[in-house]
């Protein structure tokens, strides 16, 4: 089903001059990149997305070659990445310590590297005009692209379409069958759906759109299905005592050598107020510890001695550090302590921030190399290997970890 125009549509076009098609087809790449920027927090309009593509395929719907479908394609991903990706330039700033203007640059690079996925998407949506119906086209182009943006450079899925409907808690059930990409395909799916009833109007775009309800209305009966079964299965799911402990410790002064004291204190009086019954396990924060934890100084024992008071396991995370040959290896790692206080297992994160943890492309642009003075500078750890708790396996995701769900999926294989 490839898109076309009623007569009365390409009327209007032929009698519009080239400018007017090129400042129209900005301004409906822009309302893209807004709509798309609404639909992910802060705001979190999920509902946006449904609709976000709309004004890309008609801007698209003129466009007679491939490169300048590609730069308005780039201009509705800069428009939503730039929206999306704001604050990463505050907290390399705040928390990486470089300049403003390099925190902003960093922020820009990045949008413009996302951008490309949305301009490829719309090139290819020009690219298949006429050889492939675009209900077919636009979804399958947007998650090998996606899944390309989620795995390429080790990956960066952060903001994949599907992830705008984190409210929407029935839709994003089919997850557990299609993953991410395939709530990011019915969302694009949709969007082709309202677009032709729009511009065709026609017996076809009816049926197409009538095809498309029936299908997300399936989802949502699987939905609803699904969510009985699981409140079923937790009824009788066995129990865990888990005490989380937040110290809420102020960035700014975390990595201070002058206040490692008083952060172990703390997290020691609330683990000691709120333990957990005796075998249970307490949770620290990502490098709750603020200092390299395998130095066995006072402040290592006090940590062991929350273990042994309170009779738990104990996690938290910690720097840490191995030798290679020629230099020091540095990790961002999760230690697991015996309710005696030994270490029982750690992790070292395995999936590392760009530009937040380790810098990218160093060997292909060695000049960027020195940003590793401010942002930090990690290696990866081996592998999602769960930790050992007594007849218990725990599966670790550090921060960015949270949204790789091939990590869960492999420490779910693992029976963590």
């Amino acid at each position: 089903m490839s898109i076309s125009m009623t007569p009365h549509n390409r009327k209007a076009v032929m009698e519009t001059s080239p400018p007017q098609q090129t400042r129209y087809g900005v301004f409906f790449a822009l309302l893209c990149g807004v709509l798309l920027f609404l639909s992910f927090p802060k705001f979190g309009l999920g509902v946006i997305a449904w609709i976000a593509f709309i004004p890309l395929l008609m801007a698209l719907q003129n466009v007679a070659t491939i490169r300048r479908a590609f730069l308005l394609g780039w201009v509705a991903g800069l428009a939503a990445y730039i929206g999306i990706m704001y604050w990463i330039a505050y907290v390399v700033v705040n928390y990486g310590y470089l300049p403003l203007y390099l925190g902003i640059a960093i922020m820009i690079l990045l949008a413009c590297y996302l951008s490309l996925y949305v301009a490829l998407f719309a090139a290819g949506i020009v690219y298949c005009r006429g050889k492939v119906p675009l209900y077919l086209a636009a979804p399958a182009l947007w998650i090998c692209l996606e899944y390309l943006k989620s795995h390429l450079f080790t990956g960066f899925p952060w903001e994949n379409l599907g992830y705008s409907q984190f409210h929407n808690i029935i839709f994003i059930q089919m997850a557990d069958i299609t993953g991410v990409f395939g709530l990011s395909f019915l969302i694009i799916l949709l969007n082709v759906a309202f677009f032709e009833v729009l511009v065709k109007r026609s017996k076809e775009s009816l049926i197409l759109a009538a095809v498309v309800f029936f299908l997300w209305s399936g989802v949502y009966a699987y939905g609803i299905l699904r969510i009985h079964q699981i409140d079923q299965a937790l009824k009788s799911a066995p129990g865990m005592d888990v005490s989380l402990i937040q110290g809420n410790i102020d960035q700014s002064i975390k990595w201070n050598e002058n206040f490692q004291k008083d952060t172990i204190r703390i997290y020691e009086e609330l683990s000691l107020r709120h333990p957990s019954p005796e075998g249970g396990l307490i949770v620290w924060p990502e490098t709750a510890v603020p200092f390299n934890f395998q130095h066995e100084n006072d402040l290592h024992r006090r940590v062991q001695a929350v273990a042994e008071k309170t009779k738990s396991w104990l996690l938290f995370g910690s720097m840490s550090f191995g030798t290679a040959s020629e230099s020091t290896d540095y990790f961002n790692s999760a230690y697991l302590l015996s309710p005696r206080g030994d270490i029982h297992g750690k992790y070292d994160k395995v999936h590392l921030v760009p530009y937040g943890e380790y810098v990218p492309l160093r060997t292909v642009f060695p000049f960027i190399s020195s940003l590793a003075a401010g942002i930090g500078d990690f290696t990866e750890g081996k592998g999602f290997d769960p930790l050992i708790m007594a007849d218990r396996k725990i599966g670790v995701m550090i921060c960015y970890e949270g949204i790789l769900p091939e990590a869960a999926r492999t420490y779910k294989n693992a029976a963590a």
